[in-house]
């Protein structure tokens, strides 16, 4: 395992406002959907001897003991898995959400490696649920596993009272899935920032000293995206040396206007947040990096922002961010298929900021997927040989949705040993609908994915989406300080990379 371990989410949907897109998961439970793991071998197959054909399911529900419901898919609360990663005993750890007594909660599992079984060991019969103090919706959207074994995750808390509807939630458990009342208050960390409403967490990291680096977005207004960071001791405290008494908040100018839907914590505590940058009235591929202290990185790219424009269409967004030991950074994502290309695209950059063009000879490559309709990314992670391994969702021509998985060799070119395409397109047995929402790669090459998969949807009928507001405040102290003085902030300027690819 790396020193620096490091475990994303994704930004779905930021541009509607963000606290209806994120809620849409787990609040609703008449429609079946289960808590899934898949493990893939190399060449792309399902590893069989992972529990169910290769698919183990987490099933969560009222009972102190989830009762007699198993891990059959289908039983259960509607639950979701939004994070995964791999323990130093090679057990997969996923973490995300579960409705259950009428609240989402976080919900927690953890898989044997041998046979993909949950881990009896950990919580209770493999699972554990946390937050339902903390509000109405507590989800985890990020995880990772601290030198002590502990697992913490990163997330949010809903709250009733506007105009601040949500903060930042950081949970920290004992190996044994309990949480570990001695971080933070009775284990868990709720933090606001000034200026900016409705904070959510998606990237957690450890720096080498094991102090835990956060970063996620908060909004100044509805459609004005800042990025958040905090640190904290491994007590849970906050860093006061780090950025304003432990927080940092980003102000973007409207000239940027950034749209942020990954972000990533490199080995030095960097934080890397992609997406796309609205320049000279077109969207690109862009990225912003701050320093181990959460200022920009003006050493990267141009002013700390690193562009990339492929298509001229203004169409393009970076959707998952993975950070090579080297520091080059790759980058997927989505371009417009009518300026002349369209579909999946791949980006490297070299550390500074700058198209890595011994990536695909341009620093980028396209990928076409010929089955589908349209596909959109998830996550992307690399594996000890370099190799880009994405996984996302492919709509079919026929309107039904395949979890996509493909894998591409560190020169960019796709690695056809991973079902002899270099991509696959599969589903969940049984299922009628399924989401791929995190992707890990253990030192085997062995491919763990996990997402959430409907068995329950009525003919005719889609899911809902969730627009409830939360009904309950959370009970945790909220970590809460006067704001920096003007001059203390970072108030962002627009900026272009100097490279932009065609």
């Amino acid at each position: 395992m790396n020193e620096y371990i490091v475990k994303k989410i994704k930004l779905t949907g930021l541009l509607a406002f963000i606290f209806l897109v994120s809620l849409s998961s787990c609040n609703a439970p008449q429609l079946g959907k289960s808590f899934f793991v898949a493990r893939f071998k190399m060449d792309g197959r399902l590893d069989k001897s992972f529990q169910n054909e290769g698919v183990a399911f987490a099933a969560f529900d009222e009972g102190s003991a989830f009762g007699n419901i198993g891990s059959a898919p289908g039983n259960g609360s509607a639950a979701m898995a939004h994070a995964v990663t791999i323990d130093k005993n090679m057990r997969v750890v996923a973490a995300g959400c579960a409705n259950v007594k009428g609240r989402n909660q976080i919900a927690l599992a953890r898989f044997e490696e041998k046979d993909g079984a949950l881990d009896g060991n950990f919580g209770i019969g493999g699972r554990s649920l946390s937050g339902y103090d903390l509000g109405e919706f507590c989800e985890a959207r990020a995880l990772t596993i601290d030198f002590q074994n502990r697992i913490l995750t990163a997330g949010f808390v809903q709250k009733s009272e506007g105009p601040d509807y949500s903060d930042l939630a950081i949970v920290c458990y004992t190996e044994d899935g309990k949480v570990d009342s001695s971080f933070g208050y009775e284990g868990t960390i709720i933090t606001n920032f000034w200026k900016v409403r409705d904070e959510y967490a998606y990237a957690i990291g450890l720096s080498a000293d094991q102090k835990v680096v956060v970063a996620g977005v908060g909004y100044e207004d509805e459609d004005m995206a800042q990025l958040v960071a905090a640190r904290y001791t491994r007590d849970g405290d906050l860093d006061r040396s780090y950025g304003h008494s432990g927080r940092v908040v980003t102000e973007f100018t409207r000239d940027l206007s950034p749209e942020l839907y990954d972000m990533a914590i490199d080995r030095s505590g960097r934080i890397i947040a992609a997406g796309r940058a609205f320049l000279n009235n077109k969207g690109q591929f862009a990225m912003i990096r701050y320093d181990s202290e959460g200022q920009r990185d003006r050493t990267f790219g141009l002013n700390g922002v690193a562009t990339i424009n492929m298509s001229g269409a203004g169409t393009e967004r970076a959707a998952a961010v993975a950070v090579y030991p080297d520091g080059r950074i790759v980058v997927a994502g989505e371009s417009d298929a009518d300026a002349g290309g369209g579909g999946l695209v791949l980006v490297r950059f070299l550390s500074n900021g700058r198209p890595d063009r011994s990536f695909g000879g341009k620093g980028y490559v396209r990928v076409d997927i010929p089955p589908s309709r349209s596909e959109t990314v998830s996550d992307v992670a690399l594996d000890l040989s370099g190799r880009v391994v994405v996984i996302g969702r492919a709509t079919m021509k026929d309107g039904q949705n395949k979890i996509l998985l493909m894998r591409h060799h560190f020169d960019g070119k796709p690695d056809e040993s991973l079902g002899g395409r270099g991509f696959i397109l599969t589903g969940i047995p049984g299922a009628s609908d399924q989401e791929a929402r995190s992707l890990s790669v253990d030192p085997f090459g062995n491919i763990i994915v996990a997402g959430w998969a409907d068995f329950n949807v009525r003919e005719g009928e889609d899911a809902p989406e969730n627009n409830q507001r939360p009904i309950t405040k959370p009970s945790t102290p909220t970590i809460e300080d006067d704001p920096p003085a003007e001059n203390e902030t970072d108030d962002e300027s627009t900026g272009s990379n100097g490279d932009q690819g065609n």
